[in-house]
């Protein structure tokens, strides 16, 4: 298990410098098409939106999936006219295939109109993918680890409007369908019969209240963001579970000098109802700590990113978490709390949106494990 995580570590370090290459030649590119346009006026009056793009190619191994092929691409679309603090609509891509013929792909458009007083976020997704599942609760170990594969189609639109500054108002749905695809015959899922254990069919509703003053939504260097949204599933609404869903994420950015700036992060979450067992709250937030290991109906995380220039377009971050999981809120200790370190490397993928390419590595007691993708983790 070990030798594969540094393998993956490795492969990962040799694929983000191959998608450094494309990208910077990519940036270089654009770069110079701009310098074109400004040297002749009357052909950048006819160029009215830029789209700025970048890619990343994605080569991995695990003994789960053999090898991963894939990659990932952004992009960010502007008017010329757009001030450079102006929301960018942007794209994001993503699309891994092993040669177990397992298959994923995520597609995030996010789009505003009238200025950026109405905004419209939306996740489709699609995945036969293998994960693992150590039981629900803060408390297990590596031997209680079991391969499950679900094949899962997701779509999730937001639709928000501002309504006072930087207050906006909008509403949710959810809409995700699980079918078990392979389970180990004397595990937890084959004997104990838990929600959603033969698949399930999700389709929820609710409000999202958000407040936002970031300078900056991919890279923030002040500012804050607040996010409460709540999803109500139901029956009418075609959904096999009935539960309620509310999460809080709330993040704090702070320039403490040039390019030197702290993130904070507090997320909780809790769930109500009849949940099944894959759509428990995880803490997938702690880099170095496998996101399936725990889950259960409530979560609490607080995350900590101290993020600093290097070189040029290349610059690196420190993180540190701390939080876990429990079936009431009034079960939370912070003794039994899971804790992890990390490091980062980040390139400017689209300098003028500031939007990077990301390497983090996290460390925690329960392991090592490697992120790689477009944006930051909060």
């Amino acid at each position: 298990m070990r030798n594969s995580t540094y393998r993956t570590i490795f492969m990962a370090t040799f694929v983000i410098f191959w998608g450094l290459f494309w990208v910077g030649q990519s940036s270089a590119k654009d770069s110079r098409d701009s310098a074109a346009k400004q040297a002749k006026p009357s052909e950048a009056k006819e160029q009215k939106r830029r789209l700025p793009f970048a890619g990343y190619p994605v080569i991995l191994y695990t003994p789960e999936t053999s090898i991963i092929l894939g990659g990932g691409a952004a992009m960010t679309i502007r008017d010329q006219k757009d001030p450079e603090n102006a929301r960018p609509d942007n794209m994001n891509f993503y699309a891994i295939y092993t040669l177990k013929k397992q298959f994923a792909a995520l597609f995030n458009p996010d789009f505003y109109f009238h200025g950026d007083k109405w905004q419209i976020k939306t996740m489709l997704g699609y995945q036969k993918f293998p994960d693992l599942f150590y039981g629900i609760g803060n408390s297990n170990s590596d031997a209680d680890a079991e391969d499950v594969t679900t094949e899962d189609f997701i779509i999730r639109p937001a639709l928000t409007c501002r309504v006072y500054k930087n207050l906006r108002l909008g509403a949710t749905y959810h809409f995700n369908h699980t079918s078990i695809q392979q389970v180990e015959p004397d595990g937890k899922l084959s004997r104990e019969k838990l929600p959603g254990s033969h698949g399930s069919l999700l389709s929820g509703l609710g409000p999202i209240i958000e407040w936002d003053s970031r300078d900056n939504i991919f890279y923030p260097s002040q500012g804050s963001w607040l996010q409460f949204y709540a999803t109500v599933y139901r029956g009418w609404l075609g959904s096999e579970f009935d539960y309620e869903s509310y999460t809080l994420d709330f993040r704090y950015f702070l320039e403490v000098q040039n390019r030197h700036i702290l993130a904070f992060q507090l997320v909780a979450k809790t769930m109500q109802g009849l949940v099944p067992f894959n759509h428990l709250a995880r803490l997938d937030q702690l880099r170095g700590i496998h996101g399936s290991r725990f889950r259960d109906q409530q979560l609490a995380v607080a995350q900590v990113e101290y993020r600093y220039p290097i070189y040029q377009r290349f610059s690196g971050v420190l993180c540190t978490g701390v939080g876990d999981v429990m079936h009431r809120s009034s079960d939370f200790q912070l003794k039994q709390s899971k804790f992890s370190l990390g490091v980062g490397l980040r390139f400017a993928a689209i300098p003028n949106d500031k939007l990077n390419l990301r390497l983090d590595v996290g460390f925690s007691r329960y392991g090592i494990n490697p992120y790689f993708q477009l944006s930051e983790a909060f």
